[in-house]
């Protein structure tokens, strides 16, 4: 199942902890990190007017390759004339064996999938709804 799944599981004034899980029905992956509560929302307002061309990319990214416990980066992007797109995930965490990993996977969708996503992400509130799920089709 291609599915993205949110949970706030620590919260500060502007400040949320949340694991973050991603999968596209073969590959998956799970990290926790801290996040504000504005960078979210701007990614999820950018998905709602994706594609505004063939080389549109909206792109969340968190954590630092070389100085932190974890990365993750989604990239969404077309990947045909007719507006197909996808998702890349890349993941990482810095931990010690046997808890680190490193993953890179795609998640293929209609950009509709993505908007209505984007619409959903954007309602989200993580300190009232600690939960976000979404299924791609």
């Amino acid at each position: 199942m291609k599915s993205i799944d949110i949970t706030n599981i620590w919260e500060d004034d502007d400040l949320v902890m949340l694991s973050f899980r991603a999968s596209n029905g073969e590959s998956s992956c799970r990290l926790e990190f801290y996040q504000d509560d504005e960078t979210l929302l701007e990614f999820a307002r950018e998905l709602m007017s994706f594609p505004k061309s063939l080389d549109h990319v909206v792109q969340y990214e968190t954590g630092n390759w070389e100085r932190s416990g974890h990365y993750l980066l989604l990239d969404v992007f077309c990947i045909a004339p007719n507006g197909t797109s996808a998702m890349k995930v890349v993941a990482k965490s810095f931990f010690n064996v046997p808890s680190a990993f490193d993953a890179m996977f795609y998640i293929q969708t209609e950009p509709a999938n993505f908007n209505a996503f984007g619409k959903a992400l954007k309602d989200w509130k993580p300190k009232t709804d600690k939960r976000f799920e979404w299924q791609f089709y």
